[in-house]
């Protein structure tokens, strides 16, 4: 399988403190990525990454290796 990650960071969410944010983003990747692909039955191949003003930023996207 393949999971990449994706996020821009030019925003105002990162001004402040960009390490904080980016942990808080990579912890919130943690926890749906099993959900989102892992789960038996998991019918998403991608989800969105909001920064916390909310804003669409990014993705993740999953990917079985073909065999």
């Amino acid at each position: 399988m393949k999971i990449t990650i994706e996020f821009d960071t030019d925003n105002a969410a990162w001004e402040d403190n960009w390490i904080s944010e980016t942990d808080r983003i990579m912890a919130n990747v943690v926890n749906n990525v099993h959900d989102a692909f892992m789960c038996p039955g998991a019918k998403m191949d991608t989800f969105s990454v909001t920064d916390s003003n909310g804003n669409k930023i990014g993705t993740v996207k999953y990917q079985k290796q073909r065999t």
